[in-house]
């Protein structure tokens, strides 16, 4: 059986974006106030890197009920046995992925609505739209997309779609209000000073999984 979604925000990470060597530290942290889900996505790491990576953040996690996803990299998202893969848009197709991480979830990305109904039909169990605000990280993707098309996006796929690009607690509010099933956050909380007080703030707006 194919693991379900229970989660309404994934967190993004960018080692760089903190002082160095804490990345797995704030993981375990968020993941003790309730964080379900977390893509490693460091790109300039090599393969074993990111499987010690990975390793370190599920040792600590071991406790709590916290999705892992890799991004990108099928072959390590099996080989540290993690509970799902993300792609990206110009990435591996999902017919692909599936041989390889058979059951996991597997996620990708869209950047129009076009994509976003061939990985529907492809078989991805979500897709990140956007960006839907402007933000460094997302800015090789284009212009920002906006609200109003993440609501046209949500309403013709039938999968999940999680909202990607500049979110803030107030931000993922609007984008729950146009049909999206969550976010994934990554400078919001990552350069955050009390990462912890935030996180709290988007649990207050999210629905529950």
């Amino acid at each position: 059986m194919r693991s379900k979604i229970n989660f309404r925000l994934c967190l993004v990470t960018n080692r760089n974006l903190l002082p160095p060597d804490t990345l797995v530290d704030r993981i375990a942290r968020l993941a003790e106030c309730g964080l379900r889900a977390v893509q490693i996505r460091e790109k300039d790491l090599s393969a074993r890197d990111v499987i010690s990576l990975a390793e370190k953040v599920r040792k600590r996690t071991t406790a709590h009920s916290l999705d892992l996803f890799i991004n990108d990299r099928a072959d390590i998202a099996r080989a540290v046995r993690a509970d799902g893969l993300h792609i990206p848009e110009h990435g591996f197709p999902v017919d692909e992925a599936r041989r390889v991480v058979a059951e996991k979830l597997i996620g990708k990305s869209a950047h129009s609505l076009e994509s976003a109904l061939k990985w529907e039909s492809e078989g991805a169990d979500f897709i990140t739209f956007g960006p839907i605000y402007d933000t460094p990280s997302k800015r090789e993707f284009g212009k920002p997309q906006g609200l109003e098309t993440l609501r046209e996006i949500c309403f013709q796929v039938k999968i999940p779609v999680f909202a990607i690009g500049g979110m803030t607690p107030e931000r993922s509010g609007y984008c729950i209000d146009q049909g999206a099933h969550g976010v994934f956050v990554m400078g919001d909380l990552l350069q955050s000073e009390n990462p912890i007080s935030r996180f709290s703030e988007y649990t207050a707006i999210l629905p529950s999984a």
